[in-house]
């Protein structure tokens, strides 16, 4: 399996703002299907949304960068 370019992976995932959870609708919580009782959504993690991938790869690249200059390191 060939690795996909950036190009590529841009493509797959233009979106730069939060998913609204599907499984929660957004609430954070849902209803146990054994006992009726409201719990944090395993899904989204009660947060009602999905970070989208562009968004936390941006994260991800600001800590990145963050880390480096710490050191020291050049940074483009």
């Amino acid at each position: 399996m060939k690795p996909m370019t950036y190009e590529e992976w841009i493509a797959a995932n233009p979106d730069v703002e939060p998913v609204i959870c599907e499984e929660c609708g957004g609430e954070g919580n849902v209803e146990c299907e054994c006992c009726g009782h409201f719990g944090r959504c395993s899904e989204c993690g009660g947060t009602g949304e999905y970070k989208s991938l562009r968004t936390i790869y941006r994260e991800q690249l600001k800590e990145d960068r963050e880390r480096a200059e710490r050191f020291g390191l050049a940074v483009e």
